[in-house]
């Protein structure tokens, strides 16, 4: 429940006795209908006639938390033939929720109740295809003012609830074996389910003039299957327009709320009696998102709730370990994981593809920020199909010279539209190539990344500057103001990133007649040179936005650098140093802000608190903890926020990790096994955590990297950013360290192409081949 309905309303249907319970059972004898009279005008009408309860209205088809449903069929009385039906929701809130003017439209209590009102206004924003989603609430009547009560008429879903559908599931069969799973729903039927909620989400955020609507109560037991509807919403009860007093909360309380798929924001805690997350949280649109999103995981592993969420009412028997609990307030009480692994959203072993998990995923962030919030639209085949469309303005700011494209040959996505190469927490991400149609080669590639990032993030500026080490933006095209996502237009990386490169390093490479020589480490001239690589693109950062004066710089917060927005590509031919190794660049300025006053004091009204962030990798002047805001207090960003990032990147890179296990508490994997006293705490308690990680752990393994690099890295992670060296100052120390005390190894003056002298091949590194190389068969 969003809040534990207090004691003066606890005379709701639930918490009546037996015999009360029987007599609002059979007063379903009286039909006593009321038309909307602004309906849609293609839906049904409610006519006269013979109308039977079916089953003998003695009993009741279902009862809920605030009443009874219950099947009346239309009989002629001449054949007795079925020839309409209709669901009756007798509503019995109880005295309180009745009398509240908020559950009646326009605040007349016995008038339309707002049930019926908000169901017919979600379909009015509806195109006439799409109202198939959302149940039709065909009319109300009954009102009782003494009793409390009233009627809602509904559409009949044939095949039932969610619930239903899963236990009508067929079982796998194996011969020889028991039949112990039940067998999963084909993925075209996932899809479409999943479509079919993201058009009522929508519609509902299109409600009230743009403010938008939250349903409050989205689970399997409201999500209805009939015959010529497929799938649709239905219990618009705890429905509420979100002025000021519903997003804060303050007026949230006593709405019913399935407590199995409340988010973060709506969870109650029954105990304590407040909410389980305190503060910093707020209802929007994006809550219907997280409630979509764990109806998704529900019906891919088949569960009517995810057991892992079950904790707050368990039955007898309840066996999930704390640990794999999912409590929204986990990184306050260490109790449980504040978030569903992946792996877990997909029971039958990857039958479904990783992109539907990474899309669900990205509904159930705790983080109302990481939270798509037109996800709805986008799924509305234009997440995945919007690729076909190739709008294409070249970037006017372009200090860099980069490369102008061409539409000399068509271009065509890899691997097909239906499918990207990868998502992240504002978009996915997407491979095209230029072919050649008389020969069929490649051409030409480029990376398309189709941002959604939010209404409230849409107009962001964000720059990119020209460096070798900052990843090439060609250009950025179909702007959609009114789904707020856009496209960027990239380079293309051959390798691409460096959690790519750390597996296909520790894999190591199979050669004919040898064995294979997996877990195999960086050679050091490497790491210097991505060590000097990701120092000269936090120079070129420093160096952009002139300060009033224009004597010195304000600079650019990346503000979200980890290996994932680091990528490698080919060196150019005519690269005349380095030539053994690929270019390391830094991607996704998302993030990226530009270091006013505001955003450097971390004030409310810079709005640096919501920007996405990968909190592994986070300083601790951008660390944030769920619920109660900044890690650590009186700390201000500066341009030495992203010298600590580039410090854990390498951290990593020394380790051969995509994330560094002592900072990863945040959001723990499975087995995670990190004891208090030895993890990253940026503000640590008595007995748990280190603000820094001891240099002996950067540096493990029988064949050690040099103190130098260490030592150098470990002043990037000081946790005091007047203790750590400034980009220029870090760059001259790198190349001081590479050129006179010999840590390159001349690698640096290795040009593309040259011959590797013998000495030098000890310093290679694994590579994989690129898959879309200009000159290739497409």
């Amino acid at each position: 429940m969003a809040a534990p309905v207090p004691p003066a309303m606890r005379f709701g249907f639930m918490h009546l006795t037996a015999v009360a319970q029987q007599r609002v059972k059979r007063a379903f004898r009286n039909w006593r209908f009321v038309r909307p009279p602004w309906q849609p005008e293609d839906q049904r009408s409610i006519t006269a006639g013979d109308w039977v309860a079916v089953p003998p209205s003695d009993d009741v088809l279902a009862t809920g938390g605030e009443g009874v449903v219950h099947l009346w069929c239309k009989i002629d009385p001449q054949t007795s033939v079925i020839i309409d039906r209709v669901i009756v929701k007798q509503v019995v809130p109880g005295a309180a929720r009745f009398l509240m003017p908020r559950n009646w439209r326009n605040g007349n209590v016995g008038g339309e109740p707002m049930e019926c009102y908000q169901m017919n206004l979600v379909q009015a924003q509806m195109s006439q295809r799409d109202r198939q989603h959302i149940v039709d609430c065909l009319g109300w009547g009954g009102i009782d003012s003494r009793l409390w009560r009233y009627k809602l008429y509904m559409e009949y879903c044939v095949y039932g609830d969610l619930n239903m559908i899963m236990r009508q599931q067929k079982n796998q069969r194996h011969t020889g074996r028991s039949r112990k799973f039940k067998r999963a729903w084909p993925e075209p039927f996932i899809w479409y389910m999943f479509r079919s909620l993201a058009r009522a989400c929508l519609a509902m955020e299109k409600t009230y003039n743009g403010t938008g609507m939250v349903h409050g109560d989205l689970q399997a037991g409201n999500f209805f299957f009939g015959e010529e509807n497929p799938d649709q919403f239905a219990d618009f009860g705890s429905a509420r327009e979100i002025p000021p007093n519903v997003k804060d909360r303050s007026d949230m309380g006593a709405d019913p709320c399935c407590p199995e798929y409340a988010p973060p924001e709506l969870a109650w805690d029954l105990v304590n009696d407040t909410w389980e997350v305190p503060a910093a949280m707020h209802v929007s649109g994006k809550t219907n998102i997280y409630q979509i999103g764990m109806l998704m995981a529900c019906a891919m592993r088949l569960e009517p709730s995810l057991p892992e969420n079950n904790w707050r009412l368990a039955s007898p028997g309840y066996s999930v370990p704390l640990g794999e609990q999912l409590h929204h307030n986990a990184k306050l009480t260490g109790q449980g994981v504040q978030e569903l692994p992946k792996r877990k959203l997909n029971y039958y072993n990857g039958v479904h593809p990783k992109y539907g998990e990474d899309l669900i995923h990205l509904c159930i962030q705790p983080d109302m920020a990481a939270r798509f919030l037109s996800l709805p639209a986008a799924l509305q085949r234009a997440l995945k199909t919007a690729f076909h469309n190739w709008l294409l303005v070249p970037a006017a700011f372009n200090p860099g010279g980069h490369r102008a494209l061409t539409n000399t040959h068509p271009w065509r996505p890899i691997p097909p539209a239906n499918d990207v190469l990868a998502t992240g927490g504002e978009g996915i991400v997407h491979v095209w190539c230029q072919v050649d149609p008389a020969t069929q080669l490649i051409t030409d590639r480029v990376v398309v990344k189709q941002v959604i990032p939010g209404q409230a993030r849409y107009n962001t500026a964000r720059t990119w500057v020209g460096n070798n080490h900052i990843l090439s933006c060609l250009g950025y095209g179909d702007m959609d103001s009114i789904n707020f996502r856009y496209k960027l237009y990239f380079g293309y990386c051959d390798h691409g990133n460096m959690k790519t490169m750390i597996e296909v390093q520790k894999n190591g490479k199979r050669r004919r007649d040898k064995k294979t020589k997996p877990n195999l480490k960086w050679p050091e001239p490497f790491l210097w040179y991505l060590f000097r690589s990701l120092a000269d693109a936090c120079l070129a950062m420093e160096g952009v936005y002139p300060a009033p004066g224009g004597v010195l710089t304000r600079g650019m917060l990346h503000g979200d650098l980890h290996p994932g927005n680091i990528v490698f590509t080919e060196p150019a031919a005519t690269a005349t140093s380095f030539g053994l190794y690929p270019v390391p660049k830094v991607s996704d300025f998302g993030s990226s802000r530009k270091l006013t006053n505001g955003v450097r004091g971390r004030t409310a009204g810079s709005g640096i608190l919501n920007d996405p962030m990968f909190l592994a990798f986070a300083p601790p002047e951008l660390s944030t903890l769920a619920g109660v805001g900044w890690e650590v207090t009186n700390m201000r960003v500066s341009k030495k926020s992203n010298i600590y990032q580039i410090g854990l990147v390498m951290a990593a890179a020394i380790r051969r990790m995509a994330v560094v296990p002592e900072n990863n508490w945040r959001n723990p994997p499975a087995g995670y096994n990190v004891a208090p006293a030895d993890q990253l705490h940026h503000n640590p308690g008595p007995g748990i955590g280190v603000q820094q990680i001891p240099a002996h752990k950067m540096n493990p393994g029988p064949k050690k990297y040099s103190n130098a690099l260490i030592n150098l890295v470990m002043t990037c992670l000081s946790p005091a950013p007047a203790q750590r060296p400034t980009a220029a100052a870090l760059l001259a120390e790198i190349d001081r360290e590479g050129v006179n005390h010999g840590r390159y190894k001349n690698t640096n003056t290795l040009a593309v192409g040259a011959a590797i002298p013998a000495a030098m091949k000890e310093y290679r590194i694994q590579k994989t081949r690129p898959p879309y190389a200009v000159g290739r068969r497409f």
